[in-house]
């Protein structure tokens, strides 16, 4: 009731209370779901969470059977809609890292041609050893509406500036949240963030799509990408 009766405010030109949304939706038993250009799929569901440097941080556990199985990342977001990544941890390769600071993914208001970097320390998930530093980059490449299986999103399309170092200490195996990763992708989004859905497309070892999404408490819904799902 609470998406349908927003929208019918919008409709009727009736003003909304200011808020900040986020792109990224954190509670647990959130989960989208993907397809893939070749035909793969992925799940993602944020399973739990933990304490870490004094904040409430939410692990995103991505399904059985794809190229990310045993995949888990973990995520904070801010009051203004930024999005931290604190790390990721591939348990079946034994391979993981969190990022001190944590990266900004988004880094809200968004706007195209915005850029942002961060220098931050990698630390290994199992030892706590502090493996190097990178510093990386990160600028949004196109904005619109994006056609997708589940729906029409409004979303920010996200590129990231990673340095060679990168390629080295991954094998150019794996992308910043510890997704399998085709290689470098120079110039050109990574990921499509959609205010109060999340990351609704994102390039990894494919082009995946949102195909559909649950989440067990209705958000406030305030942007048209999202008021447009309600009707899907």
């Amino acid at each position: 009731m609470r998406r349908v009766a927003t929208a019918a405010l919008l409709l009727l030109g009736v003003a909304l209370p200011a808020r900040a949304g986020t792109y990224l939706p954190l509670e647990v038993g959130n989960q989208w779901d993907y397809v893939g250009a070749r035909g793969g799929t992925e799940r993602t569901t944020i399973s739990g969470t933990f304490e870490r440097a004094g904040r409430t941080v939410y692990q995103v556990r991505y399904g059985e059977g794809g190229s990310n199985s045993g995949l888990s990342n973990f995520w904070t977001t801010e009051a203004d809609g930024d999005v931290l990544l604190w790390g990721f941890n591939r348990e079946l390769e034994g391979f993981g890292w969190y990022y001190d600071p944590p990266l900004r993914l988004v880094d809200a208001p968004l706007a195209v041609g915005k850029r942002w970097s961060q220098t931050s320390r990698l630390i290994a998930v199992d030892s706590g050893e502090v493996i190097g530093e990178l510093t990386i980059g990160f600028e949004v490449y196109e904005a619109g509406p994006l056609e997708l299986p589940a729906g029409s999103f409004d979303a920010f399309g996200v590129g990231q500036f990673l340095p060679p170092a990168w390629s080295v200490m991954t094998g150019g195996l794996h992308g910043l949240s510890g997704r399998a990763s085709a290689g470098p992708a120079a110039s050109q989004a990574v990921d499509w963030w959609s205010e109060d859905v999340g990351d609704v497309q994102f390039r990894a070892d494919d082009l995946y799509q949102l195909r559909s999404f649950s989440f067990p408490t209705p958000v406030l819904v305030t942007s048209w990408g999202a008021v447009k799902t309600a009707y899907r």
